[in-house]
């Protein structure tokens, strides 16, 4: 197929001033504007991309979302605790931890889980069951170890936060309301290493060998009730 006269013109510009400056054979400064092509198209395309992202989100209705899927799911919220400090110490191993958890996610989903989204040193995602979603955070937990001794490095402490109840789907896969938002405050009130669920995630587990341990009534942040909270045992 013939090239578009603009590709061509733009060969022939940069072939002879690769020519001229540098005396280079013209079948090499073929392979190198061919490069120098891919390259600016792959960065015009995800600037494209993220422009029409931006632009739909603009231009559809408010009302789209709230017509979107809704389901039951439970949520469950991991991050990294000691995170923010690791930054301001040493921002390179930071964000080794924060690729190593990522990664972990990953992974982990095999044990029943679909992975929503990643979120700096967080990871978000859902399951159809408390047993699944139990499941996941702990071969999340045993995932980012094993991915910290890959890299050498000490592993951080984990907090995971799960709430069951009903979501709100879009088609692009994020999920929204009120049970995604009570799970991520849910890890504030997990120490490290800790599993702290709702009560509606604890009914779920009723008859399974879990270990659960009640925590109380809590007052979470933008929750107008309290939320009855659960640590169960991560192994």
């Amino acid at each position: 197929m013939a090239l578009p006269p603009v590709i061509l013109a733009g060969e022939n510009f940069i072939q002879n001033g690769l020519l001229a400056r540098f005396d280079l054979p013209r079948h090499l400064t073929t392979w190198i504007f061919l490069g120098l092509a891919a390259i600016t198209y792959r960065s015009v395309s995800k600037r494209l991309e993220d422009w029409l992202g931006t632009k739909l989100d603009e231009w559809l209705p408010a009302s789209a979302l709230a017509g979107a899927e809704r389901a039951s799911a439970v949520i469950g919220f991991v991050d990294l605790s000691g995170y923010t400090a690791l930054s301001a110490q040493d921002e390179k191993a930071a964000l080794t931890h924060a690729a190593a958890l990522h990664k972990a996610g990953r992974t982990a989903m095999a044990s029943g889980g679909r992975l929503v989204k990643t979120l700096g040193d967080a990871v978000l995602w859902e399951s159809s069951s408390a047993a699944k979603a139990v499941a996941v955070a702990r071969a999340l937990q045993a995932a980012y170890t094993a991915e910290c001794a890959a890299e050498k490095l000490i592993p951080l402490p984990l907090h995971f936060g799960l709430h069951a109840g009903e979501i709100v789907r879009s088609k692009d896969g994020d999920v929204f309301g009120s049970t995604v938002n009570i799970a991520s405050r849910l890890l504030g009130q997990a120490g490290s290493g800790e599993i702290v669920a709702s009560a509606a995630v604890v009914e779920g587990l009723a008859g399974t060998s879990f270990s659960v341990q009640p925590l109380g009534a809590k007052a979470l942040k933008n929750v107008p009730e309290p939320v009855f909270c659960f640590r169960i045992a991560s192994a």
